[in-house]
C-alpha cells in the first residue's frame, strides 16, 4: 500500500518560492504595493502569487527575480533549502 504524507507536511516549490520572495521583500523593507509598481504589475497580481492563490511560474519567477536584482536560481535554491 502506498501512503502519502499529510497535506501540511508537503510544500510546493511555488509556495516555498513565494515565502522566500515575501522574506526578501521584508528584509529590504519594500512594501508589496511599491514592489508591484516596480515590476509594472497590478498589486493583486503580486499578492495573489505571494499568498499562494496563484502559483508562481517560471516567467513570474524571472520577473520577480529581476525586480529584486537576484538570480532566479538563487531564489529557487533558498526556497528549496
Amino acid at each position: 500500500m502506498v501512503t502519502t504524507p499529510p497535506v501540511e507536511a508537503t510544500v510546493s516549490l511555488s509556495t516555498a518560492v513565494a515565502a522566500e520572495v515575501r522574506s526578501e521583500i521584508a528584509r529590504r523593507g519594500i512594501r508589496p504595493a511599491a514592489f508591484a509598481d516596480q515590476l509594472g504589475v497590478p498589486v493583486h497580481w503580486l499578492r495573489n502569487r505571494l499568498n499562494g492563490l496563484v502559483q508562481i511560474n517560471l516567467d513570474d519567477l524571472a520577473k520577480i527575480a529581476e525586480g529584486l536584482d537576484v538570480d532566479p536560481t538563487a531564489l529557487l535554491e533558498r526556497a528549496a533549502s
